[in-house]
């Protein structure tokens, strides 16, 4: 599912609260389909989500306290001695996130 379908689901779900039919006929509008949007709103978080998060707000702090000046290669060694984080974190996922946050050593 791409950012742009969560986007429409959210959208479909603040403004067909107090319409009867709005849901339906915004789904169909749009072109998408009933069960993804229902499949969407009954999502229960992952482990693998709630990794995500957590590093991605541990990969924003070192990148801040680091004055951006920090790469995937040395924030791949501050996580991993993270006392907070109890998981290995290999350096392609933290390429992969930093990439996804557009955080660049400068």
């Amino acid at each position: 599912m791409n950012a742009q379908h969560k986007l429409a689901y959210q959208a479909i779900e603040t403004l067909s609260v107090d319409h009867h039919g709005a849901q339906a006929f915004l789904l169909r509008e749009l072109g998408l389909s009933r069960q993804a949007f229902h499949q969407w709103r009954h999502h229960q978080v992952t482990d693998w989500e709630q990794q995500e998060e957590q590093l991605k707000a541990k990969i924003t702090w070192y990148f801040d306290q680091h004055r951006q000046r920090i790469g995937a290669g040395k924030m791949t060694i501050y996580l991993n001695h993270d006392v907070e984080i109890d998981f290995e974190v290999p350096f392609k996922r933290v390429k992969r996130l930093m990439s996804a946050l557009h955080l660049k050593c400068q």
